[in-house]
Parts: structure tokens; sequence; C-alpha cells
């Protein structure tokens, strides 16, 4: 996963090139506004997603919240060996 963070990295670097160099040729002052606006879009939009995603399942065995971790582990797809491995550790918490 390390590789494909690089990548997406180098790849939005790349795009903002292009799209910079595109918006240069282009007349008018107010351009670097647009390059600003259109590189603040990735982020807006990581912002609306980061609201949907469940709390960390190992944090919530770690607590021993055992009905917030099955439901963080199903909407995640963990594999079912993970998946009880940390229903123990919430188990064990609880005690």
């Amino acid at each position: 996963y390390v590789v494909a963070n690089e990548v997406a990295v180098c790849v939005g670097c790349l795009l903002g090139l292009q799209v910079g160099t595109a918006l240069e040729d282009s007349s008018g002052d107010g351009i670097w506004r647009t390059a600003m606006m259109l590189g603040a879009l990735p982020a807006l939009v990581q912002l609306i997603f980061i609201f949907m995603l469940p709390e960390s399942p190992r944090w919530l065995a770690l607590r021993g919240e055992l009905r917030r971790l099955e439901r963080a582990a199903a909407w995640l797809g963990l594999p079912e060996e993970e998946a009880e491995g940390l229903r123990r550790t919430a188990l064990e918490a609880s005690e």
C-alpha cells in the first residue's frame, strides 16, 4: 500500500504541473486562483469522506466495544480470521 500512495503522489504532482502549464497559456491575471481551487478539490473530497469512516477495529477491540467492532469489521470487509482475533481481544479487554 505504501507504493500505491507514492505513485498517487507522483501522479498528482504530474497532473498539477500539467494543469499549471495549461492555465499559464490562458490569458488573465486571476488564473492562479483557479489553480489553487483545483488543488483544494481533492482535500475537500477527502474531508467529506473521512466522516464516513468507522473507528479502527483494533482500537475498538482494545476498548472492549464489541458491538461497534462488529459493525466496523463488517463495513471494512475484514477477513473472518482477523475479525475473530479482534473479537477475542475485545472480550479480554471487557473482562
